[in-house]
């Protein structure tokens, strides 16, 4: 009972001073934990919203609904800063300087012209400040409390990267010429099969080599010419062909709501930021060497070894005789620790050009690697698409950040539901 009155009396002394601080037209709006949040703050925070409004052009929503957004968000944010100060997060006014300033480079601008923008967008440069801070406890949040409870397969990974390239292609640009065969409204099944046949005979004379304009003025055709533009802007029944295609290509017949339609790919240009290069990945066996001498000059000892690798890569002794030999120039193999990698161009290029030129089962000289001398023995080689790691990075990215995303709603909605909230206009307890 004594700690929940001196847990009152606390919060009394608490509102009071932020009272005695606060300018007197200026109003308490809502009670957070032991912390407040003014009429001002949900004023300004209001504006601001409506300003965005205003420059997306987006349904405009009511002052009610935006002051009620505008509680949640600065509930929301008081929450976090009360979290920052219970993990002891100290961000100095300096530092948050340093990265504003990154942010305005970014934007190729300088700090002048990027708080002019704040201003033009509703938000004052305080705000801005205190969303900055904000962005921060999430992300501390993010790292440490939530990127351990989500749960990422390795299927959802493969079907995302499928879409990753996708919506890539759908960037491409293409140009192509259209054929049109048009039908009546209402055509029956006799005009349906006879322009259908038709454009099949188009297509297998353009198959076949003849020119467009030839056809053209024999069947007195109907072409539109399309320049540059990308997949995903083109008629919904011809992008599903046309991102499988490549410049030459004829598709179709396609039945449209206008008769049916040729299209030939005239030119194809993919939007990739990447380019598709392909290159070597290999699955290493890393053998640790150890001398049976404490002190021990290993460079001057390898030489000796050199013979002995010759002799294995050549065929002319196995393994077991490979070892033994090792042993009598006083090293021993640790065959029962066995370190199976792939090793990739993003490797230490001298080791990975190295290790391309031996081919698959023979033993590289000895390598050192974090202060341990190995041998190492390529299994195999295998070609692979740059763009499919890529694609799976991007792919596991976004993956991350949705569930992330989705883990902090939940975690919010917890710190809410646990905290003492009471929002002064209404009178509302949560």
């Amino acid at each position: 009972m004594k700690k929940l009155i001196m847990l009152l009396i606390g919060l009394l002394i608490n509102i009071n001073l932020a009272l005695a601080s606060t300018k007197l037209n200026d109003k308490i709006a809502v009670i957070v934990n032991n912390d407040i949040i003014l009429e001002s703050e949900i004023n300004n925070y209001v504006k601001a919203l409506k300003v965005a409004q205003y420059n997306t052009d987006i349904n405009l929503l009511n002052d009610e609904k935006l002051r009620d957004q505008a509680v949640q968000k600065k509930i929301i944010e008081k929450i976090l800063f009360q979290l920052g100060e219970q993990i002891g997060l100290n961000i100095t006014n300096e530092k948050l300087d340093v990265i504003i300033k990154k942010i305005s480079d970014m934007n190729n601008i300088d700090i002048n012209q990027f708080r002019k923008q704040l201003t033009n967008k509703g938000i004052s440069y305080q705000t801005y400040r205190e969303q900055i801070i904000a962005q921060i406890i999430i992300s501390i949040i993010r790292s440490k409390e939530l990127i351990n409870k989500i749960v990422i397969y390795p299927q959802e990974i493969n079907r995302l990267a499928k879409q990753v390239i996708l919506d890539k292609l759908n960037e491409s640009k293409v140009k192509f010429s259209q054929i049109t065969l048009p039908l009546s409204e209402n055509p029956s099944k006799q005009q349906l099969y006879k322009k259908k046949k038709l454009a099949e005979n188009i297509i297998i004379k353009l198959k076949k080599g003849q020119n467009l304009n030839t056809l053209r003025k024999k069947y007195l055709l109907k072409i539109k010419n399309i320049d540059w533009t990308k997949i995903k802007n083109t008629p919904s029944v011809f992008n599903k062909l046309i991102i499988n295609s490549k410049k030459g290509d004829i598709l179709g017949p396609i039945h449209s709501g206008i008769g049916f339609n040729i299209l030939k790919i005239n030119e194809f240009l993919i939007h990739d930021n990447n380019q598709n290069t392909k290159f070597s990945k290999m699955k290493l066996r890393f053998f640790p060497l150890k001398s049976y001498y404490k002190k021990v000059d290993y460079e001057k000892k390898f030489n000796a070894l050199k013979h002995i690798i010759s002799e294995f890569n050549n065929k002319k002794i196995d393994f077991k005789i490979m070892t033994t030999k090792f042993n009598n120039n006083l090293f021993s193999i640790n065959q029962n620790y066995v370190k199976l990698i792939v090793f990739n161009q993003n490797s230490k290029q001298n080791n990975y050009n190295m290790l391309l030129k031996l081919k698959n089962n023979q033993i590289s000289q000895p390598v050192k690697l974090n202060s341990i001398w190995y041998i190492i023995q390529k299994l195999n080689t295998y070609k692979t698409n740059k763009n499919d790691i890529i694609q799976k990075k991007e792919a596991l990215i976004n993956i991350i950040n949705t569930k992330l995303n989705e883990e902090f709603k939940y975690w919010i909605k917890q710190r809410i539901a646990n905290s003492y909230i009471k929002i002064i206009k209404n009178e509302a307890t949560h």
